[in-house]
């Protein structure tokens, strides 16, 4: 009988809840990026895409 040894591993995903405030700091601090957020709803993928371009501008565009 043969088994088959498969490297597969599964990502766990948790859910959070925390304040825009809190995720707008986090993202302006570089402690979280928009690629790690999935958001789940409309309103908050609107908060996101706003909190990252809020972010990039407030640094400054390169050049």
């Amino acid at each position: 009988m043969q088994t088959c040894n498969s490297s597969i591993t599964t990502e766990k995903y948790v859910n959070i809840q925390m304040t825009e405030k809190t995720l707008a700091r986090l993202i302006k601090e570089s402690n979280i990026h928009a690629t790690d957020i999935h958001p789940l709803d409309r309103t908050s993928k609107i908060f996101v895409w706003k909190s990252c371009l809020d972010s990039c501008f407030s640094e400054g565009l390169p050049g």
